[in-house]
């Protein structure tokens, strides 16, 4: 069970721990290009204090900091900047929140990236009324616009090369054709996978939110509110709902296949974070050198064969129990 804080902490703690909250909050808006990055931690934030200091002291905290925020974003002039904060708080602070009714990793976090994608969903519809495009049209338009300028800019290099006025080294026909075939196809398929790609970036967030919580808590005088990322693992039912996602993605029908397409990205990346799960087990089971590991991991991760060994191996945990995960908890069964 998760133990919170139940003393009152010192006052100097208490001003501290907001003023940092509200530094976190405010400097992506003071200059985006150097403290964009920050954004990234402030799910992190919005879990950690009501589990470390305890929901009632934590919350108070985040909601001093987050007013305070909101007045110095007001002077900057960047209400959208500090709406976009808002967000990412209220989805720390739910995963927080959930874990007093789901203690399992898996439940916890799908908790939490609904509520971030529900209130990036509330706030984008909210600012489509009296808009010709919606936030999601526009990213959609801007990221089509993109790919346009640059088969048009790879076309003109080809016409230039051509009549010998180009500089430098040109590309060949053949690679200027397929480079051309590439855009064009990426143009039809990112508007199908655009959900997906939306939806990859914040279970990523939310995935590395839990688990630098999960290490960093204990660090700071809490509990660490789930085991060790290596025990993680996923609902054995949740291999049924990739199956029928495949099978939508296979259908002629173009909005099945649409949906199909988007919901076997998502849980192949859920199950890729299982795959990570089980070879991080058996590095320290092994006790393989931190050099070596850390090769390992960077070569897996960023290299789409081992991307797919992730995924293989996080599927196959549904029938074969690598870890012994399963033979445990029926030992422990009373």
């Amino acid at each position: 069970m998760i133990q919170h804080s139940a003393e009152q902490p010192p006052l100097g703690t208490i001003l501290r721990t907001i003023l940092l909250a509200m530094l976190l909050i405010v400097l992506p808006a003071v200059d985006w290009s150097i403290f964009g990055w920050l954004h990234m931690l402030l799910p992190l934030l919005g879990m950690v204090l009501p589990i470390r200091y305890g929901s009632r002291v934590g919350s108070r905290m985040l909601f001093t900091a987050a007013i305070l925020a909101l007045l110095l974003h007001l002077l900057l002039r960047s209400l959208d900047t500090y709406i976009f904060s808002c967000t990412l708080l209220f989805a720390g602070f739910f995963l927080a929140t959930s874990l007093r009714k789901w203690k399992e990793p898996a439940i916890s976090g799908a908790m939490g990236t609904l509520a971030l994608a529900g209130s990036w969903l509330v706030l984008s519809l909210l600012f489509s009324f009296g808009a010709e495009l919606s936030p999601y049209g526009r990213l959609q338009q801007n990221l089509d616009q993109s790919l346009l300028e640059t088969q048009q800019y790879y076309r003109q290099s080809a016409l230039q090369s051509g009549d010998g006025s180009g500089g430098g080294a040109a590309l060949s026909a053949d690679n200027l054709l397929l480079i051309d075939a590439t855009l064009e196809q990426l143009r039809m398929v990112v508007p199908v996978v655009l959900p997906a790609m939306l939806g990859a970036a914040i279970l990523m967030l939310i995935w590395t939110t839990m688990i630098l919580g999960n290490l960093f808590l204990p660090r700071i005088g809490g509990t660490a509110p789930w085991p060790e990322y290596r025990y993680w693992q996923l609902p054995e039912r949740l291999i049924w709902f990739l199956i029928t996602s495949a099978v939508l993605a296979l259908l002629p029908v173009p909005l099945l296949r649409a949906v199909g397409i988007n919901a076997v990205i998502l849980l192949s990346i859920i199950y890729c974070f299982q795959g990570l799960a089980i070879t991080i087990y058996f590095m320290n089971k092994w006790k393989v050198p931190l050099l070596f590991r850390s090769f390992f991991y960077v070569m897996i991760i960023f290299q789409s064969l081992g991307t797919l060994v992730l995924l293989i191996v996080g599927i196959a945990e549904n029938w074969v129990d690598f870890r012994k995960l399963k033979k445990k908890e029926e030992e422990t069964l009373p």
